[in-house]
Order: C-alpha cells, then sequence, then structure tokens
C-alpha cells in the first residue's frame, strides 16, 4: 500500500517551513492488530515457560524477494492456513534451539561450536510451542478449528507479503517472525471535508480568449505583431485558471483604473 509521508527536512517558503512529501511503501496490517497477536504471543509463552515475559514488537513491513529469502535462510517454518488469509511462524534455528531449551528451564545454556540436530524429544517440544503460538494467529487470519489446523512445515516464507517479528527478551533471548500471505483490504478512507482546505493559499491567474486569427496568419506572428480582441461592450472573455484546471469564467474590464474579472460562471467541485 502506497502512503503519504513527509521527510524530515523543512523548506522555507513564504516565510512558512514546509516538509515534502512523497509515497512510500507500508504494510496495511494495522499495528493494533499486531499488537493483539504480541499479547497473545507474550501470554501462551508466559504460561509454557512458568516465567514472566518481557516481549518487543516490531512494526509490520514489506520486505523485498530478497529480504524474504534472508528471512527464511537458514530457518524453521511453519505455514497455518486460516480462513481469511494464511500465515507463518518463522524462527531461524538458533532461536528454534533456545526456545525449546528455555521449555525446559535451560535459560543460560553456552552455544555449542556446530549445533547438533535436534533430539526427537526436542523436536517435540518445538512442535508444541509453535502449535500453542499459532492460536494466536487467528486475529489476523481468520478464526479455525484449531483440532483440524496444524501448522505445516514448509520451506520459506518467499512470495509472502507483509512481516513483523516478536523479540523476547526475558526468560530468554529469541527472534519469531510473523508472515502473511496476502496483505489486508484497507477500508476505504474519508473524504476530506470542504472546511479542512479552505484556508489554502491557491495561484490563480487570469487568461483571455477573445482573440480569433485563422491558422494562416498563426503561422506568420512576429514580436511585435497585434491581436485585435474581439469585444464585449467594454469588456472581453477570460478565464480563471489554477495550473491546468479551469476554475472559472467571466468577462475582463476595468475596475477603479484595474482589469478585473466579473465572474458569470463557476466550476462546481464535489
Amino acid at each position: 500500500m502506497k502512503v503519504l509521508a513527509f521527510g524530515d527536512e523543512a523548506l522555507t517558503l513564504g516565510g512558512r517551513r514546509l516538509r515534502p512529501g512523497r509515497f512510500l511503501s507500508r504494510s496495511a496490517l494495522p499495528v493494533a492488530a499486531a499488537r493483539v497477536v504480541a499479547s497473545g504471543v507474550r501470554e501462551t509463552l508466559g504460561s509454557l515457560l512458568s516465567a514472566p515475559v518481557a516481549l518487543r514488537l516490531f512494526e509490520p513491513c514489506l520486505p523485498s524477494d530478497e529480504g524474504w529469502s534472508a528471512i527464511s535462510r537458514s530457518a524453521f517454518v511453519w505455514r497455518v492456513r486460516g480462513n481469511a488469509n494464511d500465515g507463518a511462524i518463522v524462527l531461524r534455528s538458533k532461536d528454534a534451539r533456545t526456545l525449546a531449551c528455555a521449555a525446559f528451564g535451560e535459560t543460560d545454556r553456552p552455544e555449542a561450536p556446530v549445533e547438533p540436530a535436534f533430539s526427537p524429544l526436542e523436536s517435540e517440544v518445538l512442535r508444541r510451542v509453535v502449535l500453542a503460538i499459532a492460536g494466536n494467529l487467528q486475529s489476523v487470519c481468520g478464526p479455525w478449528d484449531r483440532s483440524s489446523v496444524t501448522p505445516e512445515p514448509c520451506a520459506s516464507v518467499v512470495g509472502f507479503a507483509t512481516y513483523f517479528e516478536l523479540q523476547l527478551e526475558r526468560p530468554a533471548e529469541v527472534r519469531i517472525g510473523i508472515a502473511l500471505a496476502r496483505e489486508p483490504e484497507s477500508p476505504p478512507a474519508k473524504k476530506i471535508s470542504p472546511h479542512a482546505v479552505l484556508d489554502v493559499s491557491l495561484a490563480t491567474s487570469v487568461i483571455a480568449e477573445s482573440a480569433r486569427i485563422d491558422a494562416r496568419r498563426l503561422t506568420r506572428l512576429r514580436p511585435g505583431d497585434l491581436l485585435t480582441l474581439d469585444l464585449v461592450g467594454d469588456t472581453f472573455r477570460g478565464h480563471l485558471v489554477a495550473g491546468s484546471q479551469r476554475l472559472a469564467s467571466g468577462e475582463i474590464g476595468a475596475r477603479d483604473g484595474r482589469y478585473a474579472l466579473r465572474v458569470t460562471g463557476s466550476r462546481r467541485f464535489p
């Protein structure tokens, strides 16, 4: 989703400080929805690990293809198929082992130079932890029957859309990645009220459109040539424009010694 953002550097124009705008790609997943998942995961892990859990949430993002490949590299991935969306739980091999050890109360286990393969007991414990965590994805993937839906191991999350991470800081340091296969649909934005822009200054100009000339004479025009204006009484036709948009039409004449436009027709805006 493209959203309008403003840069940190401001420009000074007409005595006012303005920040240039630009469109950025941003996940359509509300941070509040990711916060619901994070809160559920914290409670789930607190119950499984029988210890207070401190957890940080990182804002949802839209990784590039290279980013998805880096996320999937050397990671365990489990896919969950919900009614509204598919989700995935991503654990890098080091984080997966740390989480499995934490389930046994081994939070300060030193790392081996080369990590051995998971034992059958560690694999089963990790599977149950992932199954418990997956139950918290229903808020972003839609409800499902827990008795019939089981996280499926998959090779990677390449091709998914949205990603955010949960940083477990206590009782062990573990990063848990959450990926969604599709971006959630964004609700339509509210229309801007006309009253919100009434004090915005608009640069306008008046263009006279009362001279008629044939194409042959037009090709022969040179600097200094004169064109006769088609006057209507003491006035001639003109238009009020802003950029390329015609705002109003009317008659150009003189008032109090200055040229002026008397508006006879205006464009109606929604």
